[in-house]
């Protein structure tokens, strides 16, 4: 009876959280900047300090440019939103998409020739990709690319029918798109659930799904590894890896409330957010070989929009050969 119940200990402690929730992360340790939106401005934290980027009230989504010299975002607008660019060194913003009509605002026409961009990623590759419903979908938010900022909008190749997407994530090479889908069940619910996309072939593939939700999905730079956060049909949200060949999963939290993970642009680290009396932390955690280590507090600030979520960037001297 002892054997057993060692036993027993023994898989509880291997099962257990990598969660610590009394620690702290050591500013110095945690290299590079992450930006996050802040009371609906553009903020970034990096060795301990956060600053403000952006002064604004509508503005969501930052994703850093692969060169880590600029900030893409949403800036929100009456009935539509445009893509920015913001140039992190004069903090002068630039839109690259024009969404918004000509038409009088309120008329029909005014919402018919508006539309959204919403939910975007900036791969490694250069690639942009996000959620929009602009023409051509009918008045569905479907996966759009462009060929950086200056290039021009093109739908992704799909060779099935899907409905309503959001929360894209493109992998480094631009090869692989993560994304939610809001599927309906004819009822007024929908099945939430993530997928990913081979942007060459257009094929489709269920990479987590839950008899809750499954969302904020964000693909590791090296393509092999999805994080996502899943809500269990009357439980918590906690953060998963998924291995993108087998779809097994790694708990990275339990029973914490977390959401929106973020891979740093090295793939050694892995951020995200958890809810605390009613405010948002900002955790991270080392990961190597698609195993996550110890999670730690980075820092806490009233006012973090989760539905914006995180993004890391890691200058290159910073990565080890």
């Amino acid at each position: 009876m002892r054997t057993r119940w060692l036993v027993v200990g023994l898989l509880a402690l291997a099962m257990a959280p990598i969660f610590a929730s009394a620690s702290k992360a050591a500013d110095g340790d945690v290299p590079g900047r992450i930006a996050f939106i802040r009371d609906g401005a553009v903020w970034i934290w990096e060795n301990g300090d956060m600053n403000q980027l952006l002064e604004a009230e509508n503005v969501a989504d930052p994703r850093w440019s692969p060169d880590g010299e600029s900030l893409l975002f949403v800036e929100q607008g009456n009935s539509y939103s445009d893509l920015a660019m913001l140039n992190v060194q004069t903090g002068v913003p630039t839109l690259i998409t024009n969404n918004q009509s000509g038409s009088e605002i309120g008329s029909l026409e005014y919402t018919q020739e508006s539309f959204w961009a919403l939910d975007p990623d900036w791969s490694a590759s250069g690639l942009i990709g996000y959620s929009s419903d602009e023409p051509g979908a009918g008045a569905l938010f479907t996966l759009w690319l462009r060929d950086g900022p200056v290039g021009e909008p093109y739908q992704a190749p799909v060779l099935a029918a899907e409905d309503n997407l959001d929360s894209v994530s493109l992998s480094g090479d631009g090869t692989i798109a993560a994304y939610v889908v809001r599927e309906s069940r004819g009822d007024g619910t929908f099945d939430i659930n993530v997928w990913l996309r081979d942007l060459v072939t257009g094929e489709t593939f269920l990479a987590a799904q839950s008899d809750g939700e499954a969302f904020d999905p964000a693909i590791s730079p090296d393509g092999q590894t999805i994080a996502v956060a899943i809500r269990e049909d009357g439980g918590s949200t906690d953060v998963w890896l998924v291995d993108r060949e087998t779809l097994d999963r790694r708990r990275v939290t339990r029973d914490a409330e977390a959401l929106a993970p973020a891979w740093s642009s090295d793939g050694k680290w892995l951020a995200f957010l958890k809810l605390e009396d009613y405010q948002f932390e900002v955790w991270v955690a080392p990961v190597s070989r698609g195993k996550p280590g110890v999670a730690l507090k980075l820092f806490s600030a009233n006012g973090l929009d989760s539905r914006s979520g995180l993004s890391w960037w890691v200058a290159p001297e910073s990565v080890e050969a």
